[in-house]
């Protein structure tokens, strides 16, 4: 963004105009934003109606925080400039900054409309759609992009739209066509993979995302999702081979750690490898909780005061908060016990097993009333339960896509 700014600086204009945006721009470049909203702003006087002089401003005034200044800068930017391709490109990469994706969407579609030699801009226009929640305009660009059919790019996005979109029946093709028209791009294998998981179709998943770590045996973010399908198809082996293959492959990914700690269980021989990566996490995220809790999974003997410090450093983690009850429950602690229950019930309300165990503490404490209370909560909780995991099963049918 403030290369492309400096290279403004070549706009023809006066002298005075010239020195102050030039200094501005270079203040910028340098980020000493006082220095950048003197120049800029001495420069905008001088030329009042110079878009790029107001684009930079708002670029200058949003990284001073002043978002106020910065959208009313952006606004006359776009109003001065309405055909200056250049301007408008950063003014979409400003509404991007601002989470404002649908207008930088409609920008960039400007763009794309409008400069035939930018190839990136239908693409850019598509993923700021996509941000903004604006599928439908995603597709729309996407078909109007001259020779999208051989673009791998334009026939991911139009996957990612489509499925955004509701249109499962066309999101498979468009995202296999793009590994077809581009198949060393390991992102179109794990957006593939990623459709196919979250409409339950782990076997067509797992089959191509072991097609994918062959062939890209050094992502990480392939390995997890492939690990993601074999759990969701209750192959916990292969699913504990694939999350301990991609914290190897990136040790700072927690996702990969949640999902070896549901499967400890079903871990057997590997449990010494889960335990070495749980530590090690701990030992190198010394302010995360979640590396506290993973370690008080493998270490019983310190659980109660890793399970403590992770609440300290996260009070929002259900799970923390479960663990722990159970840790002092264990030891007959149940006023205690009871405290770190209803948290946990309180930030994750659906879960079943969190009520029994509220339930059964309840019940020791001599909570009699309070204790039917909760357990008619918990079955009804469970019963709700059950009938969603029905719902994933008549999912999984309806979704079955075969691969090409």
């Amino acid at each position: 963004m403030i290369a492309a700014l400096i290279a403004l600086t070549f706009l023809a204009g006066q002298s005075d105009f010239d020195a102050k945006f030039v200094a501005g721009l270079k203040a910028l470049n340098n980020l000493d934003l006082p220095a950048a909203q003197a120049g800029l702003e001495a420069a905008a006087k001088l030329q009042p109606s110079n878009p790029r002089v107001w684009v930079a401003l708002a670029q200058t005034y949003l990284r001073e925080g002043k978002t106020a200044l910065a959208s009313d800068a952006a606004v006359k930017a776009e109003r001065f400039g309405p055909n200056d391709l250049v301007v408008l490109h950063l003014l979409a990469t400003f509404y991007a900054e601002v989470n404002k994706f649908a207008r930088a969407g409609d920008i960039e579609a400007l763009c794309a409309a409008n400069d035939k030699q930018d190839s990136a801009a239908p693409a850019r226009a598509m993923s700021d759609y996509l941000q903004g929640d604006q599928p439908k305009k995603a597709i729309a660009i996407g078909l109007a992009t001259a020779d999208w059919q051989q673009r791998a790019d334009i026939r991911n996005l139009l996957g990612k739209a489509y499925e955004a979109d509701g249109q499962i029946l066309k999101t498979i093709p468009e995202l296999q066509e793009a590994i077809r028209l581009k198949p060393d791009e390991d992102a179109y294998y794990f957006d593939l993979v990623q459709v196919l998981v979250a409409h339950y179709n782990f076997p067509t998943a797992i089959q191509i995302g072991e097609a994918a770590q062959k062939r890209f045996p050094s992502s990480a973010k392939i390995a997890l999702l492939t690990g993601v399908a074999y759990y969701g198809q209750s192959q916990p082996d292969a699913a504990v081979d694939a999350f301990l293959r991609s914290t190897n492959l990136d040790p700072s990914d927690e996702r990969a750690y949640l999902f070896l700690s549901k499967l400890m269980d079903q871990a057997a021989d590997k449990l010494p490898a889960i335990a070495e990566r749980f530590v090690d996490f701990q030992e190198k995220n010394p302010q995360s909780y979640l590396g506290y809790f993973l370690h008080a999974k493998v270490d019983p003997g310190q659980a109660e005061s890793l399970l403590k410090k992770s609440v300290s450093l996260n009070g929002d983690y259900w799970e923390s908060h479960y663990d722990l009850g159970i840790q002092l429950a264990k030891r007959g602690a149940l006023a205690d016990a009871e405290k770190e229950f209803r948290r946990a019930v309180e930030l994750n309300p659906k879960d079943p097993a969190i009520h029994y165990r509220l339930f059964r503490v309840l019940a020791g404490l001599g909570k009699t009333r309070e204790a039917d209370a909760e357990l008619a909560v918990q079955r009804h909780v469970a019963a709700e339960r059950d009938q969603e995991l029905r719902n994933t099963a008549g999912a999984v049918k309806r979704f079955e896509i075969a691969p090409k």
